[in-house]
């Protein structure tokens, strides 16, 4: 069933998007992304884009910030929420790294009501394969609505810049997808953040 959602949550919110250009300016080793709040979007994990309907009155999983650090040893994501809450069926957090090296992994977080909100954590290729990357941590601090994840550079291939883009999703009880992204007002998956070199 897990797999099952998460190839939902792919195909649903990822080819649903156009690529956009994303506001926030690199430094060397940090780059902070500011959204806007009140910009997320419903409907059925089914539907097409312009299927989707604004949702300005959702606060869970409402996407307030992205800070990405590209560290000596590891690339950490910091995501701020409006609220996080264990609340509906789950949430699922989806990001997608590049490197200058042409390596590209995806990482899946999934926090489920019915695995007692403990998160899982995934990397896969671009192919949809398994990668096996030790010391890759997420950590979901609901008491804060913070999400971090540590990826270890050696897992990246050790890369001089990497660059983000980001989706999220809260599963509400009745089955209805609530979407959004550090990156604009759509309920975007594609369009990378700049380069953030070590």
């Amino acid at each position: 069933m897990r797999t099952a959602i998460r190839r939902t949550f792919t195909t649903a919110v990822a080819t649903s998007v156009v690529l956009l250009a994303v506001a926030g300016a690199a430094s060397a080793q940090g780059l902070r992304i500011r959204d806007a709040q009140h910009d997320m979007w419903a409907g059925a994990a089914s539907d097409q884009p312009s299927q989707l309907r604004a949702a300005p009155h959702r606060a869970t999983g409402d996407v307030l910030s992205v800070r990405l650090r590209h560290g000596p040893r590891n690339v950490v994501i910091t995501e701020r929420f409006a609220r996080l809450d264990r609340s509906g069926q789950g949430d699922l957090y989806g990001f997608r790294l590049r490197t200058d090296g042409r390596v590209w992994r995806d990482l899946q977080v999934e926090a489920y009501r019915r695995s007692g909100w403990e998160g899982s954590l995934s990397m896969l290729r671009r192919n949809g394969n398994l990668v096996t990357c030790e010391g890759l941590t997420a950590r979901i601090d609901y008491g804060n609505d913070l999400l971090r994840l540590k990826v270890p550079r050696v897992c990246l291939g050790d890369p001089q810049w990497v660059q983000l883009s980001a989706v999220d999703a809260h599963i509400t009880l009745h089955g209805t997808w609530v979407v959004d992204n550090p990156h604009n007002a759509e309920a975007s998956y594609r369009g990378w953040s700049p380069r953030v070199a070590r």
